[in-house]
């Protein structure tokens, strides 16, 4: 996945940054909210890692301070999520950079114009 996301970059440049990072911050807002809103970070953690696969769960439990901070946690599990954070950027930069294509912003994301 790594490979492609280089390739999805050096095809849609601006637009594939933009998409990345849209999809990463909309990530962390929502596990943020989740933990901050469930009230006990740590049980919120613990009822999450156990949702993914066993050891993918104790990789990231390892790597987490049951003290740490609520942005702390969310942080480190939205790292956690990138293979299907990329997935989505292999999905949908194509989509965005079509719909932007013949707008204004399409010289400033350094897109050209669709060809004939």
């Amino acid at each position: 996945a790594g490979e492609q996301l280089k390739v999805l970059l050096a095809e849609y440049g601006k637009v594939g940054l933009l998409v990345h990072f849209s999809i990463q911050l909309s990530v962390l807002a929502v596990v943020y909210t989740a933990i901050s809103t469930a009230g006990d970070p740590a049980a919120t953690l613990a009822s999450l890692l156990a949702l993914l696969p066993q050891g993918l769960g104790d990789a990231v439990a390892s790597k987490i301070d049951p003290s740490a901070g609520t942005f702390a946690v969310a942080f480190v599990l939205t790292k956690a999520s990138a293979p299907v954070r990329i997935a989505m950027d292999l999905a949908v930069t194509p989509i965005v950079a079509d719909a932007l294509r013949n707008t204004a912003v399409a010289g400033i994301l350094g897109l050209k114009p669709e060809r004939a």
